[in-house]
């Protein structure tokens, strides 16, 4: 139990996320097996608690200290509907805003209700689990894959009946976790994602366990049962082996961009020809560029920690000014034209063709293209 709780207790570190989906599992399995959990020794139980929120307390301080930047970033409850858009809908029916058909029909908490309902079936549709997966984020899932192998729609059927059918306690307790499971997504703003509702993947390889072993029970009913596991078998291993060809021979050129493709190609130019310039001036973004050079340069921690300095922009994680003579910040090209011997990186978006024709002090040094053959980043350099 000690050992338990600790783990758990270690998932809040980890990842934003864990600390809906953590309480999500603790509450479940609490649920599922408490008549077994109060026949512990109470001595055990209470040092297990105490050392859980010990673990804890540093996630719980900084909830509290206002440390939750990102959550108030990625809630869904930070999106209201503009003002415009909820009356242009009431002047459709001739509505007011305060009246019980308002408050009925189209209030900003049914509003979020209806949002939040529409999130939760996302996640269990075949879309998202088989065919296309995270479409709203697609670097979390190769081209044409859900988040599980076709075949695994089979699997989780026949688990489903297994377990509705099971006398077994666990069925309590592994059915409303993934039930339960795609909260942290569901109150997230997108309309699905992959990261946020990680939690899902345990409860669904139970299942389909569950529903492995139920099927081969059904095929050993039949006389040619050796032939049809084999097929079943072959069947799996073709659909893993298109996975495979999917993640590893098309997600990288498929899905490029939203890997942010090119900064390497950007670090290891600007890196080689630095000392040739005044000063290196790079795009800043929520990419957080920073961090790239300091990967690729393998730059020395001990030596960026003395120079670090994070500024804190709106409620996200904040951004970094500069590294070494690498500047980062929010370009106006206009405003630079004038400065000599600067080394310019932006993306195709900040510097298309008609700014370089039209600016003929900036010279365009090379352009880092895409596996597609579109342009990523453009390195420029005023003259």
């Amino acid at each position: 139990m000690i050992h338990s709780l600790s783990l758990f207790s270690l998932t809040l570190l980890t990842y934003r996320g864990a600390k809906l989906s953590t309480a999500i599992v603790v509450a479940i399995f609490v649920l599922a097996y408490f008549k077994d959990l109060i026949k512990l020794p109470k001595k055990t139980l209470g040092i297990a608690g105490l050392v859980g929120l010990l673990i804890s307390l540093p996630i719980i301080f900084s909830i509290f200290q206002g440390k939750a930047g990102r959550l108030e970033v990625f809630t869904i409850f930070s999106y209201p509907r503009p003002p415009a858009h909820t009356q242009n809908f009431l002047d459709e029916g001739q509505e007011k805003l305060g009246n019980p058909v308002y408050y009925l029909f189209h209030s900003e908490t049914f509003n979020y209700a209806r949002g939040i309902m529409g999130r939760w079936f996302n996640h269990f549709s075949g879309r998202f689990l088989f065919f296309e997966g995270d479409y709203a984020n697609p670097r979390h899932s190769p081209p044409n894959m859900g988040i599980l192998l076709h075949l695994e729609l089979i699997l989780l059927i026949l688990g489903f009946v297994y377990l509705v059918n099971s006398k077994e306690k666990f069925k309590w307790f592994v059915l409303p976790w993934l039930l339960l499971a795609p909260l942290p997504a569901v109150l997230s703003r997108d309309q699905v994602n992959a990261a946020r509702s990680i939690n899902m993947v345990v409860p669904l390889i139970l299942i389909s366990a569950f529903g492995t072993i139920y099927l081969f029970e059904i095929l050993g009913r039949f006389k040619l049962k050796t032939l049809f596991c084999v097929v079943f078998c072959l069947l799996y291993v073709l659909n893993f082996v298109y996975f495979l060809d999917s993640y590893f021979v098309h997600q990288p050129e498929h899905n490029a961009k939203y890997w942010y493709y090119g900064y390497k190609q950007v670090v290891n130019k600007v890196w080689l020809v630095r000392d040739n310039y005044k000063k290196i001036v790079v795009q800043q973004s929520y990419n957080q560029p920073y961090i790239y050079f300091l990967f690729y340069m393998k730059f020395d921690p001990s030596k960026y920690q003395k120079q670090a300095n994070l500024v804190l922009s709106g409620p996200d994680v904040g951004l970094v000014d500069y590294v070494d003579d690498v500047e980062f910040k929010n370009l106006n090209l206009p405003d630079l034209k004038n400065q000599n011997n600067y080394l310019i990186v932006a993306d195709y978006a900040k510097i298309p063709d008609e700014v370089i024709k039209g600016i003929p002090e900036f010279y365009l040094l090379e352009d880092i293209d895409y596996p597609s053959g579109d342009v990523a980043f453009r390195i420029l350099e005023t003259k």
